[in-house]
């Protein structure tokens, strides 16, 4: 098995200027300038964009989760959210916890999100794209897809982390 971090399976082509975790091209990206495209917009269609982010994430990172949970073969829930936990503090997507989770639900609260850093203080969560992971991630840890929502933003609580839970309904 490889390993579950990703600074350990990245590839650099400097002349090509590219970062590849396997066939996937990576790039990095300051989280203000990113968040700042989003600020930008007016409320709709920051929503309608937020949306689609994470719906793209879940797609896209779903095909990664897939890959990496073939790798790890049938291993615990733990140790497949361990390894998430991993990739998510290697990318610079804060610091994750999973739980408490019980059978039909699974929670995460993340510290020092890059999003609420990025964007500020707003009315509605902005975490869409680790929404749209918590998607991903649910569709392999259920055996249906769950529900996913961001149900406390530290953009719109002043606080330090943001909490996020992925049920079945």
């Amino acid at each position: 098995m490889t390993s579950n971090r990703l600074y350990d399976r990245i590839s650099r082509d400097p002349s090509m200027g590219e970062l590849r975790d396997g066939n996937t091209r990576l790039f990095l990206m300051r989280a203000d300038a990113f968040m700042d495209a989003f600020r930008r917009l007016d409320e709709d269609a920051r929503y309608s964009m937020f949306s689609a982010f994470a719906q793209s994430i879940a797609e896209h990172s779903g095909q990664s989760v897939k890959h990496y949970r073939h790798e790890l073969g049938p291993a615990a829930r733990e140790i497949f959210l361990n390894a998430a936990v991993n990739m998510a503090a290697d990318m610079g997507w804060g610091g994750w916890a999973f739980g408490p989770n019980t059978p039909g639900e699974m929670t995460l609260d993340v510290a020092n999100s890059p999003f609420v850093e990025g964007h500020g203080v707003l009315k509605t969560p902005i975490c869409a794209p680790i929404l749209g992971m918590i998607e991903a991630l649910g569709g392999i840890i259920f055996p249906v897809d769950p529900v996913v929502e961001e149900v406390e933003c530290a953009a719109v609580t002043g606080g330090d982390t943001c909490l996020f839970v992925a049920r079945i309904e």
